[in-house]
């Protein structure tokens, strides 16, 4: 069996990744509100899922919908499941997430496929720990792009709310 990718690498690989794609999205939606940033995560799918959502999209209470004053929002009125968001998994769209994220996705694809020679027990140790070092490393990342520039930079309104998940975890 190949060494298990560390946190740090894989937060690292996020991290590099994820920052274009942010700045990118920022400068094609400078004209909106953004009042939320979430990760959704499935490291056997290799997730890193980005979603953003704007104030015009978000879940308001009937009698505030006509004002779209982001002044009036609440965390509440923004949807905690980020795949009903208006952006979700914007950095798949992006050629340089895709360019940057693609040698980490192959390292863990040759983990995953190295863990076929294992027995059913080990295996599913292993997968584990793959697992817990994905979110490990995904919190991590999202740490660390909360206090991006490119994060900074985006147009958020005065309610913006973060969060991350795993995939599971939800659905």
């Amino acid at each position: 069996m190949m060494e298990l990718v560390t946190a740090a690498e894989l937060t690292d690989a996020m991290v590099s990744a994820a920052r274009p794609s942010i700045k990118a999205f920022a400068a094609a939606h400078a004209a909106e509100q953004i009042v939320g940033l979430a990760v959704e995560t499935l490291a056997e799918m290799r997730y890193f899922h980005l979603a953003a959502e704007t104030a015009s999209h978000c879940r308001m209470s009937q009698e505030l919908r006509p004002y779209l004053e982001t002044s009036y929002l609440l965390p509440e009125d923004i949807s905690s499941n980020c795949q009903e968001w208006r952006y979700f998994d914007f950095n798949s769209n992006c050629e340089v997430w895709t360019e940057q994220w693609a040698p980490m996705e192959e390292r863990i694809s040759e983990y995953d496929r190295s863990l076929k020679t294992l027995g059913p027990d080990e295996r599913v140790v292993a997968w584990e720990e793959l697992t817990h070092t994905f979110w490990r490393a995904s919190v991590a990342a999202l740490a660390r792009l909360l206090d991006s520039e490119e994060v900074r930079s985006l147009p958020k309104g005065s309610c913006f709310v973060t969060f991350i998940y795993e995939h599971h975890d939800v659905f």
